[in-house]
Protein backbone atom coordinates (compact mmCIF):
# COMPACT_ATOMS: atom_id res chain seq x y z
CA UNK A 1 0.00 0.00 0.00
CA UNK A 2 2.96 2.40 0.77
CA UNK A 3 4.62 2.02 -2.73
CA UNK A 4 1.34 2.36 -4.31
CA UNK A 5 1.02 5.55 -2.26
CA UNK A 6 4.03 7.15 -2.69
CA UNK A 7 3.29 6.52 -6.64
CA UNK A 8 0.42 8.23 -6.53
CA UNK A 9 0.93 10.91 -3.93
CA UNK A 10 2.86 13.56 -6.43
CA UNK A 11 0.40 13.71 -8.84
CA UNK A 12 -2.44 13.86 -6.17
CA UNK A 13 -0.28 16.90 -4.55
CA UNK A 14 0.26 18.77 -8.12
CA UNK A 15 -2.40 21.18 -7.98
CA UNK A 16 -2.32 21.70 -3.60
CA UNK A 17 -1.66 24.82 -2.30
CA UNK A 18 1.21 23.67 0.32
CA UNK A 19 4.83 22.67 -1.08
CA UNK A 20 6.01 19.69 -0.44
CA UNK A 21 9.48 17.98 -1.17
CA UNK A 22 10.08 14.36 -2.10
CA UNK A 23 11.02 13.63 1.94
CA UNK A 24 7.95 15.11 2.92
CA UNK A 25 5.83 13.12 0.43
CA UNK A 26 7.42 9.88 1.35
CA UNK A 27 6.73 11.15 5.00
CA UNK A 28 3.36 12.26 4.41
CA UNK A 29 2.59 8.38 2.74
CA UNK A 30 3.80 6.97 5.63
CA UNK A 31 1.78 9.18 8.25
CA UNK A 32 -1.16 8.21 6.22
CA UNK A 33 -0.33 4.53 5.28
CA UNK A 34 0.23 4.30 9.69
CA UNK A 35 -3.45 6.12 10.78
CA UNK A 36 -5.27 4.60 7.48
CA UNK A 37 -8.90 3.66 8.87
CA UNK A 38 -8.26 5.70 12.08
CA UNK A 39 -7.82 9.63 12.87
CA UNK A 40 -4.56 11.54 11.78
CA UNK A 41 -4.00 14.02 14.38
CA UNK A 42 -2.97 17.88 12.98
CA UNK A 43 -0.04 18.12 15.31
CA UNK A 44 1.20 14.89 14.36
CA UNK A 45 1.34 15.63 10.40
CA UNK A 46 2.68 18.97 11.33
CA UNK A 47 5.06 17.79 13.40
CA UNK A 48 6.05 15.04 10.97
CA UNK A 49 5.83 17.59 7.58
CA UNK A 50 7.83 20.42 9.68
CA UNK A 51 5.33 22.93 7.99
CA UNK A 52 2.62 25.66 9.88
CA UNK A 53 -0.70 24.98 11.50
CA UNK A 54 -1.91 27.26 8.15
CA UNK A 55 -0.35 24.84 5.80
CA UNK A 56 -1.23 21.44 7.95
CA UNK A 57 -5.15 22.77 7.84
CA UNK A 58 -4.95 23.51 4.00
CA UNK A 59 -3.10 19.83 3.03
CA UNK A 60 -5.30 18.13 5.08
CA UNK A 61 -8.39 19.93 3.75
CA UNK A 62 -7.23 19.38 0.25
CA UNK A 63 -6.38 15.96 1.41
CA UNK A 64 -10.06 15.54 2.06
CA UNK A 65 -11.11 17.02 -1.75
CA UNK A 66 -9.19 13.98 -2.79
CA UNK A 67 -11.04 11.48 -1.24
CA UNK A 68 -7.52 10.61 1.02
CA UNK A 69 -9.97 12.29 3.80
CA UNK A 70 -12.76 12.12 5.50
CA UNK A 71 -14.07 14.40 7.94
CA UNK A 72 -15.32 12.93 11.87
CA UNK A 73 -16.76 15.42 14.27
CA UNK A 74 -16.14 14.67 18.01
CA UNK A 75 -17.54 16.14 20.71
CA UNK A 76 -14.79 17.34 23.13
CA UNK A 77 -15.23 17.64 26.68
CA UNK A 78 -13.05 18.37 29.48
CA UNK A 79 -13.32 15.95 32.13
CA UNK A 80 -12.59 13.08 29.39
CA UNK A 81 -9.72 11.84 31.85
CA UNK A 82 -12.96 10.95 34.18
CA UNK A 83 -15.90 10.44 31.43
CA UNK A 84 -13.42 8.16 28.73
CA UNK A 85 -13.44 8.75 25.01
CA UNK A 86 -15.49 10.69 23.39
CA UNK A 87 -18.24 9.44 20.78
CA UNK A 88 -17.26 10.42 17.38
CA UNK A 89 -20.07 11.12 14.51
CA UNK A 90 -19.59 10.93 10.59
CA UNK A 91 -22.57 14.09 10.18
CA UNK A 92 -23.25 16.74 12.46
CA UNK A 93 -26.85 16.44 11.75
CA UNK A 94 -26.08 12.90 14.04
CA UNK A 95 -25.20 14.72 17.17
CA UNK A 96 -27.82 15.55 19.67
CA UNK A 97 -28.97 19.03 20.34
CA UNK A 98 -28.68 18.44 24.36
CA UNK A 99 -26.31 18.88 27.21
CA UNK A 100 -23.88 16.43 27.87
CA UNK A 101 -24.66 13.75 30.62
CA UNK A 102 -20.71 12.37 30.77
CA UNK A 103 -20.32 14.49 33.44
CA UNK A 104 -21.77 17.48 36.00
CA UNK A 105 -20.48 20.27 33.62
CA UNK A 106 -23.57 20.01 31.21
CA UNK A 107 -21.87 21.38 28.40
CA UNK A 108 -23.25 21.73 25.00
CA UNK A 109 -22.79 18.92 22.73
CA UNK A 110 -22.56 21.24 19.64
CA UNK A 111 -20.75 24.18 21.07
CA UNK A 112 -18.32 21.30 21.44
CA UNK A 113 -17.75 19.90 18.81
CA UNK A 114 -14.30 19.83 17.31
CA UNK A 115 -13.28 18.10 13.56
CA UNK A 116 -11.22 15.52 13.13
CA UNK A 117 -9.65 13.76 9.68
CA UNK A 118 -10.17 9.96 9.50
CA UNK A 119 -7.53 8.52 6.82
CA UNK A 120 -9.25 6.43 4.08
CA UNK A 121 -6.62 5.50 1.70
Amino acid sequence: MLLDLLEKLPKILENCNVSLNEDQIKTLAEALTKFNKGILPTRVLKRELKISYEETHKLMIFLMTKGLLKTKYKIYCENDMITGMAKTYDDPAEIPISTCDRCDRGCSLIKNLVVEFEVNV
